[in-house]
Parts: C-alpha cells; sequence; structure tokens
C-alpha cells in the first residue's frame, strides 16, 4: 500500500511552476552565503522554493532593492564595511519606503557592536539573531515566519489596492450602469472571499450586502481574519454606495 504518490498519474497534467520567493543575503562573507544556500536547500514555503540573491556589502544591497521589487526577505548582517553597516542599511530600506513589504532580519557574530534590545527598539526588523545560535532548523523557521508575514502584508495591500479601485470606479459606474456595478463588486467578493452573490438584489437597493446580493451566512461562516477584512469591504461599499445611487 502506497500513502505517498511518487509522481503524477498520467491523467494529471503538471502544475506550472510557482514563482520562487525572492530572498536577498547580506553579508561580506562568502562562507555565509554558502553554507545559507546550502541549509535553505530545497526550501519550500506554500509551494514556492527560494531565489537567492546575494550581495557583498550594504552598497550593492541598496543596488539590489533599488533593481528588484519582488523581494520578499532580506537576511542582514549587522558588521559589514562599518560596524553598523547592516543597522544603516536597514535604517535606508525603511525610510526610502522602496520595499515597504519586505521582511528585514538582521544576524551578526559580534553582538556586543549591537546590543540585541536596543536594536529591536530602535529598528523596523522581524528578527535578531546571533550567528552562533542560528542553526539550520532555526533559520529555516525564520523563513516560515517571516514569508508568512510578508505574504499577509502582501495580500493585504492587494485586497486594498483592489478595494480602492473599486471605489474610484464605482460613482461613474452606477452613474452609467448600476448593474454593471453590482456586477464588478459581486465578482470581486466571491473571487476574494468565496462569498455566494448569486442571490436576486432588491430593486433600488443602495446597501452593499442587499445590493450586491451578499448571502450574509456565508458570510459569517468565514475564518474570523477573513469575515473581518470582507466587512471591512462591505462597509467600504456602505460609505461610496449611498452617495453614487443620489448621483444615479
Amino acid at each position: 500500500m502506497e500513502f505517498f504518490a511518487t509522481g503524477p498519474t498520467p491523467s494529471t497534467a503538471p502544475r506550472p511552476a510557482a514563482k520562487p520567493w525572492c530572498v536577498l543575503l547580506v553579508d561580506d562573507d562568502p562562507e555565509v552565503h554558502d553554507v545559507t544556500r546550502l541549509a535553505l536547500r530545497k526550501f519550500e514555503f506554500q509551494q514556492r522554493g527560494l531565489e537567492l540573491l546575494s550581495a557583498y556589502s550594504a552598497r550593492e544591497a541598496q543596488e539590489i532593492f533599488e533593481a528588484r521589487n519582488d523581494i520578499a526577505l532580506a537576511v542582514i548582517d549587522v558588521v559589514m564595511e562599518t560596524e553598523h553597516a547592516g543597522l544603516e542599511l536597514v535604517r535606508w530600506v525603511r525610510e526610502k519606503e522602496i520595499s515597504p513589504l519586505t521582511r528585514l532580519v538582521l544576524r551578526t557574530g559580534q553582538a556586543g557592536l549591537a546590543p540585541e534590545e536596543q536594536v529591536i527598539r530602535q529598528f523596523d526588523i522581524d528578527a535578531y539573531k546571533e550567528k552562533t545560535e542560528l542553526t539550520t532548523l532555526k533559520l529555516r523557521s525564520v523563513m516560515y515566519t517571516s514569508l508568512r508575514s510578508f505574504r499577509t502584508l502582501a495580500d493585504k495591500e492587494a485586497d486594498l489596492n483592489d478595494l480602492l479601485a473599486l471605489l474610484r470606479e464605482l460613482p461613474a459606474l452606477r452613474v452609467a450602469s448600476p448593474e454593471r456595478a453590482s456586477q464588478k463588486a459581486r465578482a470581486l467578493l466571491r473571487d476574494r472571499f468565496g462569498l455566494n452573490t448569486e442571490l436576486q438584489p432588491p430593486a433600488n437597493s443602495i446597501k452593499p450586502g442587499d445590493a450586491l446580493g451578499v448571502d450574509t451566512n456565508a458570510l459569517n461562516q468565514l475564518a474570523p481574519r477573513e469575515r473581518a477584512q470582507a466587512q471591512g469591504w462591505l462597509d467600504a461599499l456602505a460609505a461610496a454606495w449611498p452617495d453614487a445611487a443620489q448621483a444615479a
């Protein structure tokens, strides 16, 4: 009896490879890069592997940040060309807002130069680790938590952008075609939250929950975080819908 499949069945088409998570390693020691790459070999999170980029100075890291907008995580050495090069790089990334969603993890072999509590208090980072304590298991644990945090922030940003785009378009769309406005909003709610929006909406309704035909029972059955996000969408639509209805 086989409990684990060894490969796709003949009738199963292979899935396209998911885009790997982009992770930037910043350290002036080439050996650290080699060891880190070895420790993260075959690492996967949510069926996505890693694209590991290497920078050997803070300046080189800045150039990579300016060239790439998809860095999910940067693991940064504190002491490089200067004693605080890593800290200065963290400050530069956050102040420039070049990559605001990127999770930043500091690691150091000279913790006395940058005390942990002081660094965590003053800098927007996800973790601060000494190289001696960062075993393969702990490194991979940091990867999981940091990438999960990045994914959550990226999902929220995508949700917000979708909602803002809809709110910008809604008033004019309601004037041109109330049914089209309702259909577009219902499609976003269905695709994002799996909400049933096939109910027949009441005529001339200005309430989003009614006008979009949202199944409130389905809304209540969502997981708490998903329910809060969906309710936030409906609340935002509630603020925009009456004005759009009056304009119509």
